[in-house]
C-alpha cells in the first residue's frame, strides 16, 4: 500500500515537475532508502512523455528486476503490470500500462550484444554498479531518440568504479546525482534501522549502506572477528549446559595443490537460520593422488562422527569436478550417508558481504578447535584501495579456509541473509 513519499523523494519529484529529468539522473545510496521505490512512479512518466517510442528496463539479472522492479510495481498497479513474455527471438517484454517494454539482464560483458542494434528513449538501470562498463556504455549509446534520459539506482561501490570515476565525477556530462543515507526513509521500522546499523558498524559497509558514501575497502575485512575473538568463540558445552542441536550439517571442501591447502571445513546450521556454528575442521597440505585425497576426507568425516556430528552433505569447489567425484565414490564405498555436491558459488564480494552481515547479526560461532577458521577471519584484509580480497597465495595463506566456509554455507545464504537483515 502506498503511504506517500518521503520528504527526499517527495523533493526529486518537485524537482522533475519543474524542469524534467537530464540525460542522465542517478539515484545512489543507502539500502532501503527509498532510490527504486521512486523509480515505479518515474516508469509511468516516462510511458507518457515517450508514447510509441521503446524504453528498456535493465538489472543484474531478469531475476533482479523481476524481485527489485517488477513485483512491487504489481502491489502498487495491478492492473497496469503484466507477466514477463518471450518473443520468438528470445527477447524479454513486459507490459507496462499498455506498453511493451523490453528487459534485460546486463551480469556479464556478452550482455552488451543484446542491447546493441535498437534505439531506445528512456532506460531505467536497476543495480547498476553491478554490470559491466561495457554494458552500460552501450545502452547510453542506444538512448538517442530526442530528449532520450536513463535513470539509475545504486549503493555505492569504490571511489575507483567506472561509473564514479566515468560519469558521476565527470564535470562536462548532463547529470543529477541524487544521494540517499537509511534515515532519508523514515517509513522504515525504528528497530530496523537500528539493526541494519548496529549489523555494520565498524566496517567501511556501514559508509556504504548506511550513509551511501564511496569508500574502498581497507585492512581488515572482518573488523568485528578481529576486534573481539571471544565474542564468536564457543566450546564443549559443561555438564549441567544443554548440547546445541542443529538441524543440518555440511561441510565445505576446498582442493588445494602446490602451497594451497586442501580443506574441510564443518558448519552446523542452528534452528529456523537462527545462526551457524564453524565446529570442525581439517586443513591438508600433503598432496598426492586421488586415492590419498579420498582417504584425507573419509578420516575427516569418521573425525566429525566421533564428535557426535553428522556430515550431512559435502559441498566442493564446482571447477573442480573430478576431484568433487572421487569423494563421492570414496563416500559410497564405504557406506556412509553424506550428499556429496559441487558448490554453486555467489561471487566472492557477495560472499563477503554475507559474512559480514551475519557476524553483526551474532549469527556465526567458531568452535575454539577450528583454530584455522579463526585464523582466516582474523587474517583476511582488502586489496588496498579495491573491493576485492587480497588472495595471495603463500605459505600462510587463509583463503582456503575461507572458500571451504564459504562454501559449506552457499546452499544456506539466502534463507541466513534474510534472518540476518530482517527481510
Amino acid at each position: 500500500m502506498f503511504g506517500g513519499f518521503t520528504k527526499k523523494q517527495k523533493r526529486i519529484v518537485s524537482n522533475i515537475n519543474k524542469r524534467w529529468l537530464k540525460p542522465l539522473t542517478i539515484f545512489n545510496g543507502a539500502v532501503r532508502s527509498g532510490k527504486t521505490f521512486l523509480t515505479y512512479f518515474i516508469i509511468p512518466l516516462l510511458l507518457d512523455a515517450f508514447a510509441g517510442s521503446r524504453g528498456i528496463i535493465t538489472g543484474k539479472t531478469l531475476g533482479t528486476i523481476e524481485e527489485n522492479i517488477l513485483k512491487p510495481m504489481r502491489d502498487l498497479f495491478p492492473a497496469n503490470v503484466g507477466d514477463v513474455k518471450v518473443d520468438a527471438t528470445g527477447n524479454r517484454y513486459v507490459n507496462l500500462f499498455g506498453t511493451d517494454v523490453r528487459l534485460v539482464g546486463a551480469n556479464d560483458k556478452a550482455s552488451e550484444y543484446k542491447i546493441r542494434g535498437a534505439t531506445y528513449a528512456w532506460a531505467i538501470c536497476d543495480e547498476v554498479t553491478t554490470y559491466p562498463k561495457n554494458v552500460f556504455a552501450m545502452l547510453m549509446s542506444r538512448l538517442s531518440e530526442d530528449g532520450a534520459v536513463c535513470i539509475c539506482t545504486t549503493n555505492p561501490d569504490i571511489p575507483s568504479h567506472w561509473l564514479k570515476v566515468d560519469y558521476i565525477d565527470k564535470k562536462d556530462i548532463d547529470i543529477d546525482v541524487y544521494n540517499f543515507t537509511i534515515d532519508d526513509n523514515p517509513t522504515l521500522p525504528p528497530a530496523y534501522v537500528q539493526h541494519m546499523k548496529n549489523l555494520y558498524e565498524g566496517t567501511e559497509f556501514y559508509d556504504r549502506f548506511i550513509l551511501g558514501k564511496w569508500v574502498s575497502g581497507s585492512g581488515a575485512i572482518y573488523k568485528l572477528f578481529v576486534l573481539n575473538n571471544d565474542r564468536y568463540l564457543i566450546d564443549e558445552p559443561k555438564e549441567d549446559e544443554p548440547k546445541v542441536k542443529y538441524i543440518e550439517y555440511a561441510c565445505g571442501v576446498d582442493f588445494g595443490e602446490n602451497v594451497s591447502a586442501t580443506v574441510f571445513k564443518l558448519v552446523g546450521l542452528r534452528q529456523n537460520f537462527k545462526g551457524i556454528d564453524i565446529i570442525a575442521e581439517e586443513r591438508i597440505t600433503e598432496h598426492g593422488d586421488v586415492k590419498l585425497l579420498q582417504k584425507q576426507f573419509i578420516n575427516f568425516l569418521k573425525k566429525c562422527k566421533s564428535y557426535g556430528y553428522r556430515v550431512d552433505f559435502a559441498y566442493y569447489d564446482n571447477a573442480q569436478k573430478t576431484l568433487g567425484e572421487s569423494l563421492k565414490t570414496a563416500v559410497a564405498k564405504e557406506g556412509i550417508a553424506c550428499n556429496v555436491k559441487p558448490c554453486v558459488k555467489d561471487d566472492i564480494i557477495e560472499r563477503i558481504h554475507l559474512v559480514i552481515a551475519l557476524l553483526g547479526a551474532d549469527m556465526i560461532k567458531v568452535h575454539k578447535r577450528c583454530k584455522h577458521a579463526v585464523k582466516a577471519f582474523n587474517d583476511a584484509v582488502w586489496a588496498e584501495g579495491t573491493e576485492e580480497r587480497l588472495d595471495e597465495v603463500s605459505e600462510v595463506n587463509v583463503v582456503d579456509d575461507l572458500d571451504a566456509f564459504e562454501y559449506a554455507i552457499q546452499h544456506w545464504s539466502n534463507n541466513l541473509k534474510k534472518v540476518a537483515l530482517l527481510e
